[in-house]
């Protein structure tokens, strides 16, 4: 990557948090039968979401406004494939041109870049998922390609995922069937994207959310309120230091883990400088 920063702007940019939580038909609709599943991805509900709250907040302090800039509507909960894909086209619509970049942080049940979303028929549910539940990561980013967002054409557009692998559980009896699979997307080359994913598989608690808190806070920015001109840390720096943070908490449970996964299409260093409020 190019020792070359990308421009720094009048705000730093605009913030989407996705949660998915709450898997059994929530959107099916009046009419559907009454459902003896209750599907719920995270083991304490509450507890995630104290902790996207203080996620929020850092980013807040940073500067970052909702994607409407100025509703404070920052987090989506239980979103269904088609709600989120029209929150990116809702994203793709607004003008970036005072922003510096885009951050969408999803935290959801899915694996290797695939979003498992809620559902949104009735026959559709963790035990009988459709293709219309699962929702490649590609076709999100895809939302932003240049023509179809040109204010943040040349601009970082950073997404962090915490996915967590759909419980055996959950899956129906029987032998073992084929999976829907998924319309794979082509991430355009020229976007200027970087992906930082957890794959949670089904683990006891939930470290992602930790550790992107404890980065920001300690890397981004505790340099900047210490010194009126500090500067935060480089993005890929920060990741690998929000890693280190994500294994230790996991190795002092003597938990094995998958590390988290970069993919970076940056052509510059990204640096999340703090600005005033909008």
């Amino acid at each position: 990557m190019s020792e070359e920063r990308y421009s720094k702007m009048a705000r730093i940019g605009r913030v989407l948090i996705i949660t998915n939580q709450v898997y059994h038909k929530p959107h099916a609709g009046s009419n559907s039968k009454e459902c003896n599943e209750k599907t719920t991805r995270p083991h304490d509900i509450a507890r995630e979401d104290g902790e996207v709250n203080e996620l929020l907040e850092k980013f807040k302090e940073l500067g970052f406004t909702d994607i409407d800039g100025g509703t404070n509507n920052f987090v989506y909960k239980d979103q269904t494939k088609a709600q989120m894909v029209a929150l990116l086209e809702t994203v793709a619509k607004q003008d970036f041109s005072q922003d510096y970049c885009f951050i969408c942080v999803i935290i959801s049940y899915g694996k290797d870049g695939v979003i498992t979303c809620v559902p949104m028929n009735e026959n559709d549910s963790m035990k009988n998922p459709s293709v219309g539940m699962l929702l490649p990561l590609a076709e999100l980013q895809n939302c932003l390609k240049g023509e179809k967002c040109k204010s943040l054409l040349a601009k970082p557009k950073i997404f962090m995922l915490q996915l967590d692998k759909v419980p055996e559980g959950q899956k129906a009896g029987g032998p073992p069937s084929a999976p829907p699979t998924a319309r794979l997307v082509k991430i355009p080359r020229e976007a200027d994207f970087l992906t930082y994913t957890c794959d949670m598989n089904n683990l006891s608690y939930y470290y992602g959310i930790n550790a992107w808190i404890e980065g920001l806070e300690k890397y981004v920015l505790k340099p900047q309120r210490e010194e009126p001109k500090g500067e935060p840390m480089e993005i890929q720096r920060l990741l690998t230091r929000m890693t280190n943070i994500f294994k230790s908490k996991y190795e002092k449970e003597t938990m094995t883990v998958e590390y988290p996964c970069v993919t970076s299409l940056l052509t510059k260093q990204v640096f999340l400088t703090k600005t005033p409020p909008a």
